[in-house]
């Protein structure tokens, strides 16, 4: 009898060990980020409203949307889906186009994806000798994404100036 109570509190004991062992991370709860590392993306966005005679680059206007994410593995090798910076750390400057971005990296740095709202408006166009305001969309194409890879722990990681393309409302089916 000695025996069979010693095997049951063996047994009671590291099943018990066991289970406690066996937690899960709850996946709705969103990964702390460390902001003690920090690198940052600068760029440029501009646009052109007036395709007449000397077609001129602008900035974006100040209402323009910018928004960044980077790979929760990045961060933590073992996470994954993808984090989006706080609005707060996104800066935009409409009269210059300039936009600058402050995100937190890894040890080994973090790729960045940087998205652009479209907005809607006119642009001044050549028909024929006469010019023309044209209706249309202006947002990011080809690629769609700013990105910049492996930005780096108080660095700051230049991306090539972006030019916005127009969209013509007739050539969307829309009346902007």
């Amino acid at each position: 009898m000695k025996k069979l109570f010693s095997f049951c509190a063996v047994t009671i004991t590291v099943l018990s060990l066991g289970l406690s062992s066996c937690t899960k991370e709850d996946p709705a709860k969103p990964l702390e980020v460390d902001w003690n590392r920090t690198g940052t993306v600068e760029g440029t966005i501009l646009y052109v409203n007036d395709e007449t005679t000397t077609p001129k680059k602008y900035a974006a206007p100040s209402s323009l949307e910018i928004s960044a994410t980077i790979p929760y593995s990045d961060l933590n090798s073992g996470a994954s889906g993808t984090y989006s910076i706080p609005k707060s750390n996104i800066t935009y400057t409409g009269s210059t186009g300039k936009f600058s971005v402050k995100v937190p990296v890894g040890v080994n740095g973090a790729d960045v994806t940087i998205r652009v709202s479209s907005f809607t408006g006119t642009r001044r166009e050549d028909d024929g000798g006469t010019s023309v305001t044209v209706n249309g969309i202006w947002s990011l194409t080809s690629p769609a994404t700013i990105s910049a890879t492996n930005v780096q722990q108080d660095q700051t990681t230049l991306v090539n100036e972006r030019t916005l393309t127009f969209t013509a409302a007739n050539a969307v089916g829309d009346d902007v």
